[in-house]
């Protein structure tokens, strides 16, 4: 895909190579993660250690957020781990609420990841018919990880839940653990309210809150969501962009604007891949990003497996109409193949589930 976008856009004749250079990012994310995963011992360590290896390593990022957000001193620290534009722009922009973590992505990517991230701890809680209360409190901070991030995050939480409903444990565990995560959360929101000082009380209530559920209040309110301020824009990227017929066709080669910023002032994902290199292009690119998930699903063994990997399908194309994210976010790939990696490398050598159902089924 790196040498596709970079022949592109030399045949075109735009010389752009910012697209290029992000598949090439993407390929050194995974040469990284390959070497991570290489020093690990494969015949030690099964799919759960992975999915726990990730979820907790966003709840150790959850925990330097809420630090940073209520402690100045703990945000400059965190900030000096930070691209010095970015951290800049969190607190220019967002009163320093946003772009707490120790992250080289602090916006949608992050929040995009941290949705993947609930989904995975959706799926180990209802796997487990004994999830201690130690995991809703991670998933409840996985959620507030998201939260600092962006509100794209809730958007996993969502597909968290589809997950919960579509899956085979019995009625009465689902619904048990939908009461376990209200009351823990409810146990959790009473707590900070008893903790937290009044002003950052207020702040949260005032200004956090609003912002996080500003789809939910505005279609409360009046029934619909056209008063969503970032909702509508992202839909006006897509409604008022002037796309040629050249473009529709073979895309223009560029990514970037020549004077900075996104070609043509656009982040969709969809919209920005159609301008660079048209419908014959997007093409490939989708089928690039199916790849990720075609032989994890045929390689699973169960039912639930299997919804499992077409959830983190669907919710990356899906995040994929707001921004770059399934062919070209180095950040949300590297957690995304830990993940799909089990169901690839063959069982019983690699990779070992240690249940019954798994001996059973592999011999």
């Amino acid at each position: 895909m790196t040498l596709l976008a970079a022949a592109w856009t030399v045949v075109v004749g735009a010389k752009d190579f910012s697209l290029a250079i992000a598949f090439f990012s993407v390929l050194i994310g995974l040469l990284m993660m390959i070497m991570v995963i290489g020093s690990l011992n494969f015949k030690t360590y099964n799919r759960d250690f992975f999915e726990r290896l990730i979820v907790n390593i966003f709840v150790i990022q959850s925990l330097f957020s809420l630090c940073a957000f209520v402690s100045p001193t703990v945000r400059e620290i965190v900030h000096h781990f930070q691209f010095a534009e970015d951290a800049a722009k969190a607190e220019a922009s967002y009163a320093g609420f946003r772009g707490l973590a120790i992250s080289g992505r602090l916006y949608f990517e992050f929040a995009a990841t941290c949705g993947l991230v609930t989904i995975i701890q959706f799926k180990r809680i209802s796997d487990n018919k004994n999830s201690s209360w130690k995991e809703y409190i991670k998933l409840i901070l996985i959620v507030i990880c998201g939260f600092f991030a962006g509100r794209t995050s809730m958007i996993g939480f969502g597909f968290g839940i589809v997950y919960l409903i579509l899956c085979k444990a019995q009625t009465k565990n689902k619904l048990r653990i939908i009461g376990n995560f209200i009351l823990i959360l409810l146990i959790c929101v009473a707590s900070c309210a008893l903790i937290l000082p009044p002003d950052i009380l207020i702040f949260v209530t005032d200004f956090v809150a609003p912002w996080v559920f500003d789809l939910f209040i505005k279609f409360s309110e009046t029934g619909s969501t056209s008063d969503s301020a970032s909702f509508n824009h992202l839909n006006e990227m897509y409604e008022y962009v002037t796309i040629t017929s050249e473009e529709w066709i073979y895309g223009s080669g560029r990514f970037m604007s020549s004077t900075g910023g996104y070609y043509k002032s656009v982040d969709g994902g969809y919209i920005r891949h159609l301008l660079y290199w048209g419908v014959i292009g997007s093409f490939f690119n989708i089928l690039y990003g199916l790849l990720y998930f075609i032989k994890p699903y045929f390689k699973s063994i169960f039912r639930d497996d299997r919804i499992f990997i077409i959830l983190i399908c669907l919710y990356s194309f899906f995040l994929h109409y707001k921004g770059d994210l399934v062919t070209t976010s180095r950040f949300y790939h590297v957690p995304l193949v830990i993940v799909m990696l089990p169901y690839v490398i063959k069982p019983g050598i690699f990779f070992k589930y240690g249940t019954n159902r798994y001996r059973n089924s592999v011999g």
